[in-house]
């Protein structure tokens, strides 16, 4: 008669949390609209895209085209990642803090 061992095994765990912010998801709609290389992947069509565009006017407008022509989104939503901030007075205090 053959002896069957046993292994004990444990069983692990995982834990999920799921976090929101309104302001991880502002940010990624500015990754959305001016993130040129996704913009085919969007649900909407690009004339969408370009109303929103053909909206902004002013100093605004300039701060889209450096989101743009930079990808300074990718800083800000590292940012935005890391300091967990609900709102934009936590933010704000986690990135003059550094």
């Amino acid at each position: 008669m053959k002896v069957l061992k046993t292994l004990t095994v444990t069983r692990e765990f995982y834990a999920v949390k799921f976090d929101f912010s309104l302001l991880l998801e502002s940010a990624l709609g500015i990754v959305a609209i001016t993130y040129t290389e996704r913009l085919n992947t969007l649900d909407q069509p690009q004339v969408y895209r370009d109303n929103i565009f053909d909206s902004i006017t002013g100093e605004l407008s300039k701060k889209f085209d450096l989101v743009q022509k930079e990808n300074t989104w990718k800083a800000l939503l590292q940012l935005l990642h890391e300091s967990n901030s609900q709102s934009i007075s936590d933010f704000t205090n986690f990135v003059c803090r550094g």
